[in-house]
């Protein structure tokens, strides 16, 4: 299935060595599925794709990748859970359905927890004279997917919140007012930005100077009874990270977006209460680390 994905070996990166899990395969299925996003627009799912397909070549895994299209977040759990996919992303590990098997790892070392605002030429003003998270919560109206994980965890923290259906009805309902801003991880911003289907005209725009910051990231997770799958994906991605071909991945996608989000510009408001999570918030860490190494 072609899936205009640029294999990490384009990049001239050496074969993986073998490992037990070629020897530990599950012949249930002749390749591993796993879903792309169900709107064309939507092009979140890149990196995902392509460290999932680098971290089964790392870990030794013998089965190729099979990307299965149409699929939101919601439905892909319950494929998982049936049998129909064999991995996919979750950015809440809370309340997964039982039997599900989450691997230990923020994928893009909780990037997706750095938010910047995108709002309108007519709302920007009034936004960047905003001087409390609690005067955004109160003034503003917040716009988000309706099936996002984490959705009931913004409104218990008080964000007024209007829900879209669909990825790129939410950048329409922005467009015609209908809330007064997006919150978008770092990653996210200049795909949809650059995009002429989310943002005709260019008239999005990240707000200056504000920005946001809670644990959150993907995970992969895999289907019920897969456990080499699930052990080889876990050892994939620790040894590219090891052998630098992690970090290469995450720079041919992020680098730029950090460039431009310019964080120590930024006030950055925490939200305390969305939750813990040790493992988001030391990469979260790490990745700030590292970036000020390489911009020093």
């Amino acid at each position: 299935m072609s899936t205009g994905l640029l294999s990490p070996h384009a990049a001239g990166q050496p074969e993986p060595p073998a490992s037990a899990a070629a020897s530990a395969v599950d012949a249930t299925h002749a390749a591993v599925r796993f879903p792309l996003a169900s709107d064309q627009a939507d092009q979140r799912s890149t990196f995902n794709a392509q460290l999932l397909e680098l971290a089964l070549q790392r870990g030794g895994w013998p089965q190729p990748l099979r990307y299965v299209g149409g699929v939101n977040q919601a439905r892909a759990l319950v494929d998982l859970e049936q049998g129909a996919l064999d991995v996919a992303t979750v950015s809440d590990q809370a309340d997964l359905p039982e039997g599900l098997q989450p691997v230990a790892f923020a994928l893009r070392h909780g990037l997706l927890g750095f938010r910047l605002l995108v709002s309108t030429p007519e709302r920007m003003a009034r936004l960047q004279a905003t001087t409390s998270l609690e005067q955004l919560k109160r003034n503003f109206l917040l716009g988000y997917g309706q099936d996002w994980r984490d959705l009931p965890r913004l409104q218990r923290l008080g964000f007024r919140i209007v829900t879209a259906s669909t990825y790129r009805g939410m950048f329409r309902m922005l467009l015609a007012g209908r809330f007064d801003y997006l919150s978008r991880g770092v990653n996210e911003v200049l795909p949809e930005l650059g995009n002429r289907e989310l943002n005709p005209q260019s008239r999005l725009m990240v707000v200056p100077s504000l920005s946001m910051r809670y644990p959150v990231d993907d995970i992969f997770v895999v289907r019920p009874g897969a456990t080499a799958l699930h052990q080889a994906i876990s050892a994939g991605l620790q040894a590219a990270v090891a052998d630098g071909s992690y970090w290469r991945l995450f720079d041919s996608h992020f680098a730029q977006a950090l460039r431009f989000a310019r964080l120590e510009r930024r006030r950055v408001w925490s939200l305390d209460g969305y939750g813990n999570n040790p493992m988001i918030e030391q990469a979260q860490a790490r990745l700030l680390k590292r970036w000020r190494t390489m911009k020093g």
